[in-house]
């Protein structure tokens, strides 16, 4: 691995004084928030499986723990596709951090603009942390309750079609529906760039959803609240 997206976005696209606060303050920082795992995350993560209806909490400290964790990949067989967790997306970050293949330029530009909201997500959270708590709740329905929708008669209420706009503005306070890949999240940690991509870039909390949950079936979803 060549970390070629991490360099360039460091020694290419940053000032010498955000690559400075990068390596004086914000690094270190993450490392001691990832050692930190075992007394902040004190048993193990419970995974979101298919077929199961279940919530899961976890704090904001929490999360940019495992967050940290998942930055350094430090979780074993979670970088690529592995046999024990093949129905699970990629959960360490190094997708991001390296280019493969043809059209390195524009795989390169999309990476460093997700690494830049990464990496001010942990410049912020190791400044403050935030004390909220974050629901993960994975819902499945019965074959019985899946609503036949061309037999509804019922109106949609207040729909409103807005044209412009973006995600992180006129969407925000309102609850936002995705259903674009079954692997939460898409193509975040790598070269994808369109709705669900930019929904977890610009609030990287929704990342470490991709730690626990397993690929979702045609009934299911999950809301993060």
């Amino acid at each position: 691995y060549s970390f070629d997206v991490l360099h360039d976005l460091l020694y290419a696209k940053s000032s010498a004084d955000e690559r400075n606060q990068f390596f004086d303050e914000i690094l270190p920082q993450m490392i001691q928030l990832a050692l930190r795992l075992p007394h902040i995350v004190t048993q193990s993560v419970p995974l979101l499986r298919q077929r199961h209806n279940t919530t899961l909490f976890l704090s904001q400290h929490q999360i940019a723990c495992l967050l940290a964790n998942a930055f350094f990949c430090t979780f074993p067989k979670r970088s690529q596709t592995n046999v024990e967790y093949k129905n699970f997306p990629i959960a360490n970050f190094l997708g991001l951090f390296t280019t493969f293949g043809s059209s390195k330029r524009n795989r390169s530009t999309t990476k460093i603009e997700k690494l830049k909201c990464i990496i001010n997500y942990f410049r912020r959270v190791t400044k403050e942390m935030p004390k909220g708590v974050v629901s993960f709740e994975r819902i499945s329905l019965t074959d019985e309750e899946v609503p036949v929708w061309r037999d509804s008669n019922k109106a949609l209420k207040k729909l409103v079609v807005l044209k412009n706009g973006f995600i992180e503005t006129e969407g925000e306070g309102l609850l936002q529906v995705d259903f674009a890949n079954r692997f939460l999240g898409g193509g975040v940690l790598n070269k994808g760039c369109v709705q669900e991509e930019i929904r977890f870039a610009i609030c990287p909390e929704l990342l470490i959803s991709r730690l626990f949950t397993e690929q979702l079936l045609n009934n299911e979803a999950v809301i993060i609240s």
